[in-house]
């Protein structure tokens, strides 16, 4: 799949007679380089590479090098994920916790009222 890709890259453009061993050779060199990334990210690296004006076929390390950032966002969304999965969870509080939480709640909204109401300046 890789090396179909890097051999219509090549198609793009002109370039000299190479015999068909050689071409076979660098597709497999290219091909060996990028074979550690999905198909979507060689992909998009290319298609990204061929928006730049250019006379020649990037290079493998250039096109590795353009690959591999447009991955970097997939590598730290996932080693984010990893940490959300891998992190500890705080039980649930029992029902007489938050029942006691909310009586505290209730109690503090209470007297902040009171007090509230104690201050306010009377007019008439």
């Amino acid at each position: 799949m890789i090396a179909a890709r890097i051999a219509r890259l090549f198609l793009r453009f002109p370039m000299r007679q190479m015999e068909d061993a050689h071409a076979e050779q660098v597709i497999a060199a290219y091909t060996s380089d990028l074979s550690s990334f999905p198909l979507w990210a060689v992909d998009a690296a290319i298609l990204s590479l061929l928006r730049e004006p250019r006379a020649f076929p990037p290079s493998s390390p250039e096109v590795r090098a353009r690959t591999e950032k447009t991955v970097a966002w997939a590598h730290f969304e996932s080693r984010d994920i990893a940490r959300v999965l891998k992190a500890d969870v705080s039980p649930p509080p029992d029902p007489a916790a938050r029942e006691r939480t909310n009586r505290l709640i209730e109690e503090v909204v209470a007297e902040l009222k009171r007090k509230n109401t104690q201050r306010m300046p009377r007019h008439g």
